[in-house]
C-alpha cells in the first residue's frame, strides 16, 4: 500500500510448506507521493482478525513542476491567454515550483531566449518595473534543481504603444 492505495501486485508466492508467502507489488512514484507511507500488511487466515503491517515513510526526489502566475497588473488570466498592458506600466510574474529538493535557481525565458534578470527567492519574481515594447513576448521560467529543470506554462505579454 502507498498511502490509502493497494499497489499492483505483480506475483504471490508461497514457500514448498506454505507457511511463508511473497508478494511482488508495482510501484512507480510520483511527486505527489513524496513524504507518503509505504506499507507491507499480513493477514493470517486463521486469525483474521489479527493483522501484522510495517511502514516505512518515502522520500521522493523529482524535477521542479513550474507554474507561472501574473501578480501585477491584477488581471484575470482565466479569461484571456494574452496580458496586455501599456508601455511604461509595472508587470510582476511569479514562478511557483514544487520540487524535492527544493530549487536552488530559477532561469527566466522571453520568446524562447533566457532573459538575464534580477529575481528574488522562493517563489522567484520577475519585476519589470517600467515595461517597455521590447519586452513584448511569450514568458516561460524554468526552475533547478539537482534533478533538473522544470519549465513553467507560458504567458504572453503585448505592450502597447503610442507610435
Amino acid at each position: 500500500w502507498v498511502g490509502r492505495k493497494e499497489l499492483d501486485i505483480l506475483r504471490r508466492t508461497a514457500s514448498t510448506d506454505g507457511k511463508m508467502y511473497t508478494t511482488v507489488a508495482r510501484f512507480l512514484p510520483r511527486p505527489e507521493d513524496d513524504n507518503s507511507f509505504v506499507s507491507c500488511r499480513a493477514y493470517n487466515s486463521y486469525f483474521p482478525e489479527e493483522t501484522l503491517e510495517d511502514q516505512w515513510k518515502i522520500t521522493i526526489v523529482f524535477t521542479p513542476v513550474s507554474i507561472l502566475h501574473v501578480k501585477e497588473p491584477k488581471d484575470d488570466m482565466e479569461k484571456n491567454t494574452v496580458l496586455v498592458v501599456n508601455e511604461g506600466d509595472r508587470v510582476v510574474l511569479i514562478c511557483n515550483a514544487k520540487a524535492n529538493p527544493l530549487p536552488y535557481d530559477f532561469h527566466w525565458r522571453q520568446s524562447g531566449l533566457n532573459k538575464i534578470v534580477q529575481h528574488t527567492g522562493l517563489p522567484s519574481e520577475l519585476v519589470l518595473s517600467s515595461i517597455r515594447r521590447e519586452d513584448t513576448g511569450n514568458y516561460t521560467c524554468l526552475a533547478e534543481n539537482s534533478q533538473g529543470l522544470g519549465e513553467s506554462n507560458n504567458i504572453s505579454v503585448l505592450v502597447h504603444f503610442l507610435p
